[in-house]
């Protein structure tokens, strides 16, 4: 069976102004501690904006060190919207 659709029928009507995809901003992407004594734990918070059309999805992080890194509340962020 063979089906036929249409614009509509696919999303692709030009009506709607196509979304535009999410795209993460950081105030920040490095920070010194300092002289920090062994042992101390430090802490710092990265906030990052979804500066893009559309929500923007945490899957998984990373550091670069042998740091530990986590995400601060959800995992989706809409646009506008900053997380940590």
């Amino acid at each position: 069976m063979l089906g036929l659709y249409g614009c509509h029928e696919l999303g692709l009507d030009d009506d709607e102004p196509a979304k535009q995809p999410p795209h993460v901003a950081f105030r920040e992407t490095t920070y010194d501690f300092g002289r920090v004594a062994q042992g101390v734990p430090v802490e710092h918070l990265f906030p990052f904006a979804n500066s893009g059309g559309s929500d923007l999805s945490v899957m998984s992080l990373r550091a670069a060190c042998d740091c530990q890194a986590s995400l601060v509340g959800n995992a989706a962020l809409p646009p506008a919207q900053v997380g940590r």
